[in-house]
């Protein structure tokens, strides 16, 4: 038995979900702020939990390398949630992705960028989720200024900052689904969305400390 300590010593924060190579964004709203998820050091308890409206959780976890299982599967509460857009991702959370691979291995790597880290745990249907050490919105990057315009926008929308380097954008739709997706290595930044819906969208700016912001725009 093999386990990086690092898995006991954070509590881990969904923000990224893959299910079918469909990314989607961990929702937060007046029913659930975050969706965290924690590891203990095995014992004859409690190993594993993650909550959304429900929690799921597992014991006797068998760790071997760097994969992760759970032979006994995991419990889950019976708690329906209020909004449609958090039964829906505990679906993809919870059915898709922990149960339907049942008590097959999950790899897992923990990744450091400066003094964030980030879990992955990788199913072995690809299907894969991604946690971080804190919550989505770190504070040294929210102090800098981030303005993205013109909002609404039709076609082109800027994201401009002086303070750091943004080198990945990702869209997200009301639903949590990704819907597009762009590298950048500059100050000033400019999206073509010309191709979107007309409707409320998220996007996320991460820069290379691995810090990331969420900001929310209108495309006309």
């Amino acid at each position: 038995m093999a386990q990086d300590p690092q898995l006991f010593e954070n509590t881990w924060y969904l923000q990224e979900l893959t299910v079918d190579n469909i990314t989607y964004l961990a929702p937060s709203n007046n029913e659930i702020s975050e969706i965290p998820a924690n590891f203990y050091v095995p014992n004859e308890g409690e190993e594993f939990n993650t909550s959304i409206c429900n929690t799921a959780s597992g014991s006797n976890i068998v760790y071997e390398n760097a994969n992760l299982s759970f032979p006994d599967g995991l419990g889950i509460t019976l708690i329906e949630c209020d909004l449609a857009v958090n039964f829906n991702f505990e679906m993809l959370y919870f059915q898709d992705f922990f149960f339907d691979n049942g008590t097959s291995p999950f790899a897992y790597e923990i990744l450091t960028a400066g003094t964030n880290k980030t879990l992955v745990l990788t199913a072995q249907d690809g299907d894969q989720a991604m946690y971080g050490d804190r919550l989505l919105a770190m504070e040294d990057f929210e102090e800098a200024s981030v303005p993205i315009y013109p909002n609404p926008v039709t076609d082109k929308l800027n994201l401009h900052t002086t303070t750091t380097t943004i080198k990945h954008i990702s869209i997200f739709n009301l639903q949590g689904h990704q819907v597009l997706e762009q590298q950048f290595h500059q100050d000033h930044y400019t999206i073509d969305v010309s191709g979107l819906p007309s409707g409320i969208y998220f996007l996320k700016a991460e820069n290379d400390a691995g810090q990331f912001i969420i900001r929310r725009f209108i495309k006309k």
